[in-house]
């Protein structure tokens, strides 16, 4: 599964700026009960956002689901 999202906080005469991040992921069902999760994003932040540094950055995810 693929994902691009856009978010843009100019609206109303408000300058946030824009960010974008492209993640892509996969579920593995190893049987009923167990599936494994992975995800990853790449974060492009605009020019605007001052919390976070220009450059872009990634965040990788895994997770472990057990369902009874």
């Amino acid at each position: 599964c693929a994902r691009f999202n856009y978010l843009s906080q100019n609206e109303a005469g408000i300058k946030g700026g824009t960010q974008k991040a492209l993640s892509i992921g996969m579920n593995y069902n190893i049987n009923k009960h167990i599936a494994v999760k992975l995800n990853y994003s790449n974060f492009i932040p605009g020019l605007h956002i001052k919390e976070i540094e220009s450059t872009n950055f990634s965040v990788v995810q895994g997770r472990f689901q057990f369902i009874f």
